[in-house]
């Protein structure tokens, strides 16, 4: 299948969004539009050989390694609450975080509280990123 055409999903090691993201993949897949599942990201986006635990932001790593190997540009990404750090202002911990990891010009769409589409630039690559923000933030971590 052509890259143009697929859509990569990561996210980090929760069982609960790999089996969302395969029912996603067997209703929505056809001959316009795929849902890619890595079996596992860190191999992938660590020169073939796993170095540490993704989790988090970290997992966007992995977007480096898919748009420039294999002309990826379309990429859904879902991300436990806890990993947020600030709440009230998801838009700005995004954009920093996708600077800090060499993206540029991040242009942010809010679509849900939690959902959110980013366009950006990695190089001259045009990259699309949906960020799915799962779960919700208890008051004891708040504590």
């Amino acid at each position: 299948m052509r890259a143009e055409l697929v859509t990569v999903a990561l996210t980090g090691d929760g069982k609960t969004e790999a089996n969302i993201l395969r029912a996603m993949a067997e209703r929505y897949n056809g001959a316009e539009h795929a849902l890619k599942l890595p079996e596992n990201i860190a191999l992938l986006g660590h020169g073939n050989r796993k170095t540490e635990h993704l989790t988090g932001y970290s997992t966007l790593r992995a977007v480096q390694t898919y748009v420039t190997k294999f002309g990826f540009a379309k990429f859904v990404f879902l991300m436990d609450v806890e990993h947020v750090e600030t709440p009230k202002n998801m838009c700005s911990e995004i954009s920093e975080r996708l600077k800090a990891l060499g993206f540029s010009s991040p242009n942010i769409e809010i679509l849900t509280s939690q959902a959110f589409l980013v366009s950006c630039n990695l190089g001259s690559n045009e990259v699309s990123i949906h960020v799915v923000i799962a779960g919700k933030r208890s008051v004891s971590r708040k504590i």
